[in-house]
């Protein structure tokens, strides 16, 4: 049962991190900072464990 399990998370690795959310709709500045990195939010954008969502003129 475990060989099988090891098997299928190395060839589907991104079943270990799936998102914890997508962005639907939104209003105004919007940015995502993940891992230091900054970008800016999109419709259908996933959000994952750990990111941060700025929100307002000054984010």
């Amino acid at each position: 049962m475990k060989r099988w399990l090891i098997l299928i998370l190395c060839f589907f690795p991104s079943l270990l991190w799936a998102a914890a959310g997508k962005l639907d709709a939104f209003e105004g500045d919007v940015k995502i900072i993940a891992k230091g990195a900054t970008r800016n939010a999109a419709p259908g954008l996933e959000v994952n464990e750990g990111d941060q969502v700025r929100t307002g003129a000054n984010s």
